[in-house]
């Protein structure tokens, strides 16, 4: 692959990775977690959650500034959140670290609750750039992991 990195993010760990070409690039280490709330996977997790878990998160989460651009305000948070769950993805610009963006998309398992997100993070200056393009490929390519999920799961059950 070339350009960004992309990223498959399960339950807030990064599980797998294919670094890009472009010379700058934002590295972040398998493993290594990231706040939910300030991130393009964790707000894409904290969208899709369930809504009693999601609203104990947002009453209680030490929503921290990790950066200027961190978003703190919970009324703010509960309404993009809102706003992920009706567009389908999560885009981070400067909210965790200053010239990093994260584009987030959800796969979606047999049944139909998130199973994984994958992740095209980039720096920020690219991401604003190339959203729009980034954007159609993250949703192309999380569809059809969906629809390989969906499918395995409805063999699993025929079997």
């Amino acid at each position: 692959m070339t350009g960004p990195r992309s990223v498959a993010r399960i339950l807030g760990l990064f599980s797998a990775l294919a670094d890009g070409t472009q010379g700058v690039r934002h590295v972040s280490p398998l493993g290594a977690p990231r706040p939910l709330y300030c991130t393009a996977p964790g707000r894409l997790l904290l969208a899709f959650e369930e809504n009693a878990w999601r609203e104990n998160f947002l009453k209680t989460a030490n929503l921290k500034a990790m950066t200027s651009k961190t978003l703190t305000d919970r009324h703010a948070l509960r309404q993009l959140l809102k706003k992920i769950r009706q567009d389908g993805f999560s885009v981070s610009i400067g909210q965790l670290s200053e010239g990093a963006a994260g584009l987030a998309a959800p796969v979606y398992g047999a049944s139909r609750s998130v199973a994984a997100v994958l992740v095209i993070a980039a720096p920020a200056e690219r991401m604003q750039q190339k959203q729009h393009q980034f954007q159609d490929i993250l949703l192309k390519v999380a569809s059809r992991a969906s629809g390989v999920l969906r499918e395995a799961g409805a063999n699993a059950k025929a079997a």
